[in-house]
């Protein structure tokens, strides 16, 4: 987060005629991707105006005012909301912390769960987080657990003390917790796609076995989906070992909440951006087929400038900047002795 939470407007307004002349505009990110803008028509002109804004700030200097700070703050919306328009509400993320979007109930059970189970192995002093959901189904349905459940309750409320020594006091704590990371497995299902996608790109590899010009394309697509698998995954062990002393999150909810709100912020921005990817891969079955060629391809250009090294990504823009600049010298040489 770039502002303080209580200097967060509620709704998007400008002072600055231009914005109000712009009826009907909206702020985006650009095609690329890459940088926030503000696009709109003109008055009876067919043609769509794509502001970035950073030149906004620049034409009409609004680097140091007030609608330059909420150009900062539709910046930083972006990363939560797709489009936005003037009046609209800024999302909760830049206000009160929480998520402007929501969970679904099985991911608040999934939590719930992970955090029981935490309670009534702490108990044992081998206190685990357990991530296999049929593992984890199994412990909770068990009939002898509600004895054990209410003994870590006690023992739990014991060790907090004071306010918090009550059962119902702990048990306020866990849904607290509960829901806060529901989030988290909510994108924990989102990154389980990602590896879906991978395991799918590994059984087009043996489809293609012996065509090499296509089996060429495939293994950098999995070398990079299999990076970025590992980067995701150290988030969510990082955050599964800082949640891992139940009752000392417990006692210091409110860290342990930041904490947590600011991973699943940042692994919503990240996964976010796959929202299109995954959706072409998921009907994808392993055979051969001119749309996964195409879609192989597409997907190593999704891949290869979030995932590649930066030395070979750099390297790699370079050659095709090189070859197109060759094809553009080779057609003006044909033009040139065709006359």
């Amino acid at each position: 987060m770039t502002k303080n939470a209580d200097t967060v407007p509620e709704h998007i307004a400008f002072d600055h005629k231009f914005f109000q002349s712009a009826d009907g505009g909206c702020f985006r990110m650009s095609e690329q991707g890459d940088s926030p803008v503000f696009a709109f028509q003109i008055t009876g002109e067919n043609q769509q105006i794509v502001l970035s804004f950073n030149g906004i700030k620049r034409e009409f200097g609004l680097k140091d005012s007030a609608d330059g700070r909420m150009l900062d703050f539709i910046e930083e919306a972006l990363k939560f909301v797709k489009i936005m328009r003037i009046g609209d509400k800024l999302p909760a993320e830049l206000s009160t912390r929480e998520a402007s979007w929501e969970t679904q109930p099985h991911h608040v059970m999934i939590a719930r769960n992970r955090l029981t189970v935490q309670l009534i192995t702490w108990i044992s002093g081998e206190e685990k987080i357990i991530n296999d959901l049929e593992k984890l189904r199994k412990i909770i349905d068990d009939p002898k657990i509600q004895n054990k459940i209410n003994q870590a309750l006690d023992e739990a409320a014991a060790r907090l003390g004071g306010e918090n020594q009550n059962r119902e006091r702990v048990l306020e704590l866990v849904e607290s917790l509960a829901d806060e990371l529901a989030h988290i497995e909510a994108l924990r299902q989102e990154f389980e796609k990602i590896v879906k996608m991978r395991q799918k790109a590994e059984g087009l590899l043996k489809c293609y076995t012996n065509e090499l010009s296509i089996s060429e394309q495939i293994s950098p697509v999995i070398r990079l989906l299999s990076t970025a698998i590992k980067e995701y995954k150290k988030v969510f062990d990082e955050l599964d070992a800082n949640i891992g002393e139940i009752v000392s999150v417990m006692r210091n909810i409110e860290r342990h909440t930041d904490y947590i709100r600011y991973t699943r912020d940042y692994l919503y921005c990240r996964l976010t951006a796959w929202e299109t990817m995954l959706s072409r891969w998921e009907p994808v079955q392993a055979q051969r087929h001119r749309d996964n060629e195409n879609l192989l391809r597409d997907t190593y250009s999704f891949l290869a400038p979030r995932f590649m090294p930066e030395d070979e990504w750099i390297l790699l823009s370079k050659i095709h900047e090189n070859r197109a600049n060759n094809i553009k010298t080779e057609m003006r040489w044909s033009l040139n002795t065709g006359a």
